[in-house]
């Protein structure tokens, strides 16, 4: 399988056959749904045991969005989520290129 990585560390698809185009997309979903799993962990470790307010009916209802939102607001929360929320975003769009690709070369046969 030949890969050319591009500028923003893509693998270009132009160069691929589309048999390797459907292993390429099979790969990528996978990447995406393991990042969008890690996203589900940080969210779940930025709520902790916040649940427990909710035992509270108004009063922990509002103590729960206040400290969930300062948490959120947190600088170690927004730089994990970044990094997942880029990584899922370059999947999404290497999926994009390689669809594309595959569209491309239908429409050539």
């Amino acid at each position: 399988m030949s890969t050319k990585q591009s500028k923003y560390n893509l693998i270009d698809p132009s160069q691929m056959s589309e048999s390797e185009l459907e292993q390429l997309i099979t790969t990528t979903t996978l990447t995406k749904q393991s990042y969008q799993e890690q996203e589900k962990a940080v969210y779940k470790r930025i709520r902790g045991k916040l649940w427990l307010w909710w035992f509270l009916p108004i009063f922990g209802w509002v103590i729960y969005t206040m400290v969930y939102s300062r948490r959120l607001e947190q600088e170690t929360a927004q730089v994990q989520l970044v990094g997942v929320k880029t990584k899922i975003a370059e999947c999404e769009l290497q999926e994009v290129f390689i669809q594309r690709r595959q569209k491309t070369l239908s429409e050539e046969k």
